[in-house]
Formats: C-alpha cells, structure tokens, sequence
C-alpha cells in the first residue's frame, strides 16, 4: 500500500505547526504582545518621571519622608547625625537640647570639645541601655 510513506494526515489537523494560517496566528500574537509590552514600558517611564518631579517638589519639611521618616510621621525627631544642632547646653527640664552656636575658627570643634561631645553621648547611650535593662527585668521578674 504506499510504500515507506505511511499516512500523512498531518496537513489536515488544525494544529499543524507548519500551516501557513496557523503560522500568520503566532506572527499576529507575537506582535501584539510586543505592542502591550511596549505600552506598558512607556506608562511605567510616565509614572517613574511623574515621581521624580513630584520628589524634587517636595518641602523641606517633607525631605524627611525620602529619608526614611515618613512611617513615623513628620514629628519625628532625627537621629543626631542628622540634625544640624551642634551638640551643647542640654535643658534638664525637659531634655531638650539648646541651640549653640560654635563661631570660633570657622565652626570647627576643638579636640576637647569633640571629646566632651563623645562622653556625653556615650553616657546617654550607657543610661538609655540600663534603662532598657532594668525594665526588661521588670517584665521578666528578675535576671535570669
């Protein structure tokens, strides 16, 4: 009957790979996917623009939202390092730090003033950790 041929019934299927219309279909696919692409990439290039221009308007007030601030919310107090304060008189009242201004040589400190800022930073952190230590025992009923 047909030789080594066998069957070839593969033209007739409808999801022969090698059918010109079924090759158009995939060609028509593949570029309306690129076309989607493509949108998408522009509207994600419009918004990162629009979040740009939106930061660079921010108030100065607002800058610390970009640093980080904006879950506590805007009355939060920075980080030392952060605020522009030169360290010096503290009020013992209320633990508020006073504004002093340093206007000897151009605003540089001293080796002894830099040291002193040191100490006292470093005995608020030694306070705060003994604070911390004596309510943990509270909690937990002692030291274990």
């Amino acid at each position: 009957m047909g030789g080594n041929g066998g069957l070839n019934i593969l033209p007739q299927k409808r999801w022969n790979v090698y059918n010109y219309e079924n090759r158009e279909k995939v060609k028509q696919d593949e570029e309306a996917t690129a076309k989607e692409e493509q949108l998408k990439r522009e509207q994600a290039r419009k918004r990162d623009a629009e979040s740009r221009l939106k930061l660079a308007a921010l108030e100065p007030e607002d800058e610390k939202y970009k640093l980080g601030y904006g879950v506590a919310g805007k009355g939060v107090k920075l980080s030392w390092y952060m605020d522009k304060r030169i360290s010096g008189n503290v009020d013992e009242k209320n633990g508020d730090e006073k504004l002093k201004v340093n206007k000897k040589s151009g605003g540089k400190k001293t080796v002894e003033e830099s040291r002193e800022e040191r100490l006292k930073r470093e005995r608020k952190e030694k306070e705060r950790e003994r604070a911390l230590i004596v309510e943990k025992s509270r909690k937990d009923g002692g030291f274990s």
